[in-house]
């Protein structure tokens, strides 16, 4: 794999590998509409043997030389067919393809597609990108109105269930017991767990487990016990 980026080339010193990849695509880069260029004459410009070239980048990318002129040449025509500048014909001799019908072969081998496609693929790739942008912010504000609604339910969840047990309590003893006597029914609260795969439940696991807590402490009649003392 060629690294393409190398935008912190002034910030960071290269290695030498990199070093000598950014100068050989910057050597094809000011070559591009020479049609006779390759091989000899990158291996020149770089004070290399053809030999010792085509040794050190196949080691470092796994790629032909030969392959990778006719890569970036092809990418620039990319990149001009975006920009609509000339024709297919013409796009093709400035990037070095001394042929269109050649030009036009090499491209739908890379690409997929013709040249003459370009314009209706990159309307496509826009189209997309913006109904991804789209769908994505909704996405968020649909993503916290979702949170706010599971922490609504769970206290929901947990005001019934704390009214379930007063009822329970209430029926079972017939009249409510006063504090001071000695018959108080103890009820523990067992920590919920988070079965979701969403890690945000557990703080809505924590405060629902809190709120029932804070509502049966509220009845004079029923001790709260720490969940802890239960067998």
């Amino acid at each position: 794999m060629v690294p393409e980026d190398f935008s912190n080339a002034d910030s960071a010193p290269l290695s030498r590998d990199l070093q000598f990849l950014k100068d050989v695509r910057e050597v094809i880069e000011r070559n591009l509409e020479n049609e006779k260029f390759g091989v000899s004459d990158l291996a020149g410009k770089l004070a290399l043997s053809r030999i010792s070239l085509y040794r050190k980048f196949h080691r470092l990318t796994g790629k032909k030389v030969t392959q990778y002129i006719r890569e970036i040449r092809l990418e620039k025509a990319m990149q001009l067919l975006r920009q609509d500048v000339a024709t297919i014909s013409e796009i093709a001799y400035r990037v070095g393809f001394g042929s269109p019908t050649y030009f036009t072969r090499c491209f739908h081998e890379q690409y997929g597609y013709p040249p003459g496609e370009v314009k209706n693929h990159f309307v496509e790739e826009e189209t997309a990108e913006g109904k991804d942008q789209e769908k994505f912010s909704p996405g968020e504000a649909q993503s916290g109105n979702n949170r706010y609604f599971r922490y609504g339910l769970f206290v929901l969840t947990g005001a019934a269930l704390v009214f379930t047990v007063l009822f329970y309590f209430m029926r079972w003893s017939g009249e409510t017991v006063p504090a001071d006597t000695h018959e108080l029914k103890s009820v523990a609260v067992l920590p919920f767990r988070n079965d979701s795969a969403d890690p945000d439940n557990n703080f809505f696991c924590s405060n629902l487990e809190e709120e029932i807590l804070n509502r049966l402490q509220k009845v004079s009649s029923i001790l709260v016990r720490p969940h802890q003392s239960m067998d």
